[in-house]
């Protein structure tokens, strides 16, 4: 049996199978299993977000180890910006969930800001 705490602080007990090839119960305990599968999905989610949302279904462009660290490493700080951003709108509006935001919403607002320049010193208007 498996004891899970969700993000609204639901509790959950649950019969989890999982199949693995580390056998030494007393290293891998099935807590430490779970947990770090919960971690794994958590990765997941955000990489298809990145997909999903910033990439657009278009692949990266780098030929080249480096240059693929350089172009992840991009793609996360943004997503680690619209996050914060979505953790802002929430505390400013009050009763507002971070649930209830919309990353795609998020990332098209900061897409359009960058294209129309508003705000900057110097930034030229488009008519």
């Amino acid at each position: 049996m498996a004891h899970v705490v969700l993000a609204d602080g639901t509790r959950r007990t649950e019969l989890w199978r999982l199949l693995t090839n580390l056998l030494d119960a007393d290293s891998h305990t099935a807590d430490d299993l779970l947990r770090l599968y919960h971690r794994r999905w958590q990765a997941e989610t955000c990489y298809f977000s990145l997909k999903s949302t910033i990439l657009d279904g278009r692949v990266l462009r780098s030929r080249s180890v480096p240059g693929l660290e350089q172009e992840i490493f991009a793609l996360l700080t943004v997503h680690q910006a619209l996050v914060r951003m979505a953790g802002d709108v929430t505390t400013a509006t009050p009763g507002l969930s971070v649930q209830r935001v919309s990353f795609t919403v998020l990332f098209q607002a900061a897409a359009d800001q960058v294209i129309v320049a508003r705000g900057l010193p110097g930034a030229v208007r488009r008519r």
